[in-house]
């Protein structure tokens, strides 16, 4: 399974990384490391993910940190990354 980020997952991975990286560049950078490593792995395990809240989405739950990967299938082949969302943000956001 191909793996693409949308321009949102990316701003969002970005920002994460700019948010933490005030107080702790490592920290961040390790944390970034993780989420992805956690996303790769839907390459070979597309479907360990939870039923989205948004249809014909799933979410995947990034292990001890608050965050989680919202993603679709868009074809047989490819996972679209849409968003990375903190565990107190909810997906979509309202207005």
């Amino acid at each position: 399974m191909k793996i693409s980020f949308s321009p949102r997952a990316d701003r969002d991975l970005e920002g994460i990384f700019s948010y933490i990286s005030l107080n702790d560049i490592e920290a961040a950078r390790r944390i970034i490391m993780r989420i992805l490593q956690s996303i790769a792995m839907l390459e070979h395990f597309p479907r360990i993910g939870r039923v989205g809240r948004v249809a014909n989405t799933c979410e995947l739950p990034i292990a001890r940190l608050p965050y989680y990967a919202v993603y679709h299938f868009v074809d047989g082949t490819e996972i679209e990354v849409i968003a990375i969302m903190h565990d107190r943000q909810q997906f979509p956001p309202n207005g």
